[in-house]
C-alpha cells in the first residue's frame, strides 16, 4: 500500500472500532474490558504450548532428515541389477557364451582363414 493510502485506511478503521464501541452497551463494555485483561494477564495459553511444540516439531523434522541421509535413497526400481545380483548375470551371459561357443569357434576361423 502507498503511504497516504495506508494511512487513510488506518483511519477508517480507526473511526470503524471507535463507533462499535460506543454502540456497545456500559456492562458489555465492561465484560470485554475485564475479559481482555485477564487474558493479557494470564502466562498460561497458546504461547506456553507453542514453545514446546515448536521444538517437538524441530526435532522431529532433524530426526528425519538425518535418517533419511543414513539409509540412503530407496531402493528404485531400474530393472538394473543389484550389486548381490552381478555374479548372477554374468553367470547368465557366461552359460550364452558357452551355448554359442560353435558359432564363435566357426567365426575365429572363418576370420583366421579368410
Amino acid at each position: 500500500m502507498k503511504p497516504d493510502k495506508e494511512k487513510e485506511f488506518l483511519a477508517n478503521v480507526q473511526q470503524t472500532l471507535d463507533e462499535g464501541l460506543q454502540s456497545i452497551d456500559g456492562d458489555t463494555r465492561l465484560r470485554i474490558q475485564h475479559l481482555r485483561g485477564k487474558v493479557l494477564s494470564s502466562k498460561s495459553g497458546w504461547r506456553t504450548f507453542l514453545i514446546p511444540a515448536t521444538a517437538v516439531a524441530s526435532f522431529a523434522t532433524v530426526t528425519l532428515v538425518v535418517s533419511l541421509n543414513l539409509t540412503g535413497p530407496a531402493n528404485i526400481a531400474t530393472g538394473l541389477p543389484t550389486i548381490d545380483e552381478m555374479p548372477l548375470v554374468a553367470m547368465q551371459e557366461d552359460l550364452e557364451l558357452l551355448e554359442q561357443l560353435e558359432f564363435y569357434e566357426w567365426l575365429v576361423s572363418d576370420v583366421q582363414q579368410g
